[in-house]
């Protein structure tokens, strides 16, 4: 079979963002950093690293390694906000955790949709949208600091390595986490590709304006999630 560079470097360009998610948590557990580092500062560093790393794809070859190196930096700083937010969300739970933490998945899925909206609103350049993306992960960034906890945040227990080996040999949980690491590349893989397929079969189709309908549809599609989030 032919080798397609092209493809695996595609794959590669969503994959590397969770790669890096699952290697930040894993150093973040090891150092305990979500103990040690205040967690609006935690929050704050990670989004301003992340948006830099992400507007920095604008000055390397799209096609090159760089660029994966900085796709799996902004999965690195993913571990200083999705893990980090629960931590500060926690704070005000009273006996509302389940509500709590779906709002806050739901406010993540909806600000993973928002750069597909970003697309009609710019000329449908990708180079602005990464600007737009960019400066709204500076603005988070910013904002996180002046937010108030509800209370002094718990501290995680110590890392232990010992529990990677009872994890696994119990079964229900060894099952678990399969579908929980699954479930990460599985639901970034339909986010990453489900605009190029629509944009493919509007255009397939003579549609008018393929572009902006693509992105319109999958800012829907992505976006209904948030609202998933918050029933049951």
């Amino acid at each position: 079979a032919e080798f397609d560079l092209g493809a695996v470097q595609s794959s590669l360009f969503t994959s590397a963002v969770l790669l890096g998610f699952v290697l930040g948590t894993l150093v973040s557990a090891f150092f305990g950093l979500a103990d040690r580092v205040e967690p609006r500062r935690f929050w704050a560093v990670s989004a301003l690293v992340a948006a830099t790393a992400n507007l920095l794809i604008l000055t390397v070859p799209i096609d090159g390694i760089v660029v994966i190196v900085l796709r799996l930096i902004t999965g690195i700083c993913m571990a200083g906000i999705y893990p980090i937010g629960m931590k500060m969300v926690a704070t005000w739970s009273r006996g509302d955790t389940g509500f709590l933490i779906g709002l806050l998945v739901g406010a993540l899925t909806m600000g993973s949709a928002l750069p597909h909206l970003f697309v009609v609103a710019v000329p449908l350049d990708w180079r602005l949208v990464i600007i737009a993306a960019s400066v709204s992960a500076y603005f988070s960034g910013v904002v996180i600091l002046f937010v108030k906890l509800g209370g002094a945040p718990g501290r995680s227990p110590r890392f232990d390595p010992r529990m990677v080996g009872k994890i696994w040999s119990n079964k229900a949980l060894r099952h678990a986490c399969y579908g929980y690491f699954g479930h990460m590349w599985e639901l970034y893989a339909m986010w990453g590709w489900i605009g190029l397929f629509l944009y493919g079969a509007l255009s397939a189709r003579a549609h008018e304006n393929p572009g902006v309908w693509a992105a319109l549809l999958t800012f829907a599609i992505v976006g209904v999630g948030a609202f998933g989030s918050l029933i049951g």
